[in-house]
């Protein structure tokens, strides 16, 4: 693996878990805009995807839930890094 993309991997690792962070830690009593998920690696398996099989960027969390259900595999929880270049590569 590349050092650009351990950088991409430590990044977007530490944004994801500072929104979880953010979201668990905002929610006051009876609020309901705020959805959160606490998530526990020891139980939760983590995973990061960018490209289907054939190499193509997903561009979507409905294409990537599209592409899971395929394989029989189930999304919890997912979220947008927002972080692109051209071409939509993070």
């Amino acid at each position: 693996m590349t050092r650009k993309k351990i950088t991409f991997l430590i990044a977007f690792v530490a944004l994801f878990s500072i929104i979880i962070i953010a979201f668990t830690n905002s929610k006051r009593e009876g609020d309901e805009r705020i959805l959160s998920y606490t998530v526990d690696p020891k139980f939760n398996n983590i995973q990061l995807y960018w490209r289907n099989d054939k190499g193509s960027p997903f561009k979507s969390i409905e294409k990537l839930k599209s592409w899971l259900d395929s394989k029989n595999r189930s999304l919890l929880f997912a979220t947008n890094g927002g972080m692109y270049n051209e071409g939509n590569i993070p």
